[in-house]
C-alpha cells in the first residue's frame, strides 16, 4: 500500500510533474533544502500553515489534499455537489412549474423548453450551480452544516413537488 503523507503526496507532485526541488521552490518561494526536508522519507519538520499556504498555491494543489490527502474530503464535495445541483435546478424547476400552472406551454415545436435549447439550460443550472459550490466553499462550510443543508434543500424540492401534485411525491427527491 501506498504511503500517504504529506512527505509522500509532495513526492509524488514533483514525480508527475517531473520536477526537481529547485523547481518546485521556484513555484512556492521556499527554499529548496526546506522542500527537500519536508520530502524526506525520515519524520522531518512539517511546514507551517503559511508554508503550507504557499505550496498549495505554488503547487497548484488544494490544502485539503495537500495536508489530509483525498479520502477525508471526499464526502464534502460529493455533498457539496449534490447541494449545488439542487440549488441551481430548483429555480428553473419552479419557473417550468409555473408556467405549466398558469396553463402556458413550455416545450415549442422547436424542442426548446421555454424558448431555450437543452444547453442553454443546462449551462443556466451549472452556472448557478458553480455559483452555489464557490459561496458554500468559500464560507468555509463543516460536515454539519451541509448535512442540514442538504436535507433543507431536499424538503424545499419536496415541498415544491408536493404543493405542485399532492402528496406521495417523496419518492423523486431521494427519499
Amino acid at each position: 500500500m501506498a504511503e500517504d503523507t504529506f512527505s509522500a503526496r509532495l513526492r509524488g507532485l514533483r514525480e508527475r510533474n517531473n520536477w526537481n526541488a529547485r523547481i518546485m521552490s521556484e513555484k512556492t518561494g521556499i527554499p529548496k533544502q526546506t522542500l527537500e526536508s519536508y520530502m524526506s522519507l525520515k519524520a522531518g519538520p512539517l511546514p507551517g500553515l503559511d508554508a503550507l499556504k504557499k505550496i498549495a498555491l505554488g503547487l497548484e494543489v488544494s490544502l485539503d489534499w495537500l495536508v489530509f490527502g483525498a479520502q477525508p474530503v471526499g464526502d464534502e464535495v460529493a455533498q457539496i455537489v449534490r447541494l449545488s445541483a439542487m440549488s441551481g435546478a430548483l429555480p428553473c424547476f419552479e419557473l417550468l412549474l409555473n408556467k405549466l400552472q398558469q396553463g402556458e406551454a413550455v416545450l415549442r415545436s422547436d424542442g426548446t423548453l421555454l424558448g431555450l435549447t437543452p444547453q442553454e439550460w443546462a449551462a443556466d443550472i451549472g452556472w448557478r450551480a458553480g455559483e452555489k459550490a464557490k459561496a458554500i466553499t468559500e464560507a468555509g462550510t463543516s460536515r454539519a452544516t451541509l448535512a442540514v443543508a442538504e436535507r433543507a434543500m431536499k424538503s424545499e424540492l419536496e415541498g415544491v413537488l408536493k404543493d405542485r401534485f399532492g402528496s406521495g411525491i417523496g419518492s423523486a427527491t431521494g427519499n
